[in-house]
């Protein structure tokens, strides 16, 4: 199927955001969007230093670059409402034809 071997699978990465995921922090929504080359990940930490920590973890995935936060998020101490945004990599897009 030639339509599938540019096909990167989304699963082992959605699995390795999970595993490494702090129990001090509550995912509310997920979204990864190959178009756009985008993650967007919103939620509630425990901590500001709970989603630091997480932040800087999220840098060492090969696949994400350009992870931010808003630094207004930051001025929270507990109980942080947060939305992380990257820019992924290496998630090639199923080139079909019509």
């Amino acid at each position: 199927d030639s339509a599938n071997k540019n096909f990167s699978p989304l699963t082992p990465k959605i699995l390795e955001l999970i595993e490494k995921l702090p129990s001090d922090i509550k995912i509310n929504s997920l979204s990864i969007n190959r178009q756009t080359k985008t993650l967007s990940i919103s939620g509630v930490a425990k901590t500001r230093e709970v989603l630091l920590n997480y932040q800087a973890l999220l840098k060492n995935y090969s696949w994400l670059e350009s992870i931010q936060t808003p630094t207004s998020q930051l001025f929270q101490k507990e109980n942080v409402n947060f939305e992380i945004k990257a820019t992924t990599k290496n998630l090639i897009i199923s080139k079909e034809t019509k």
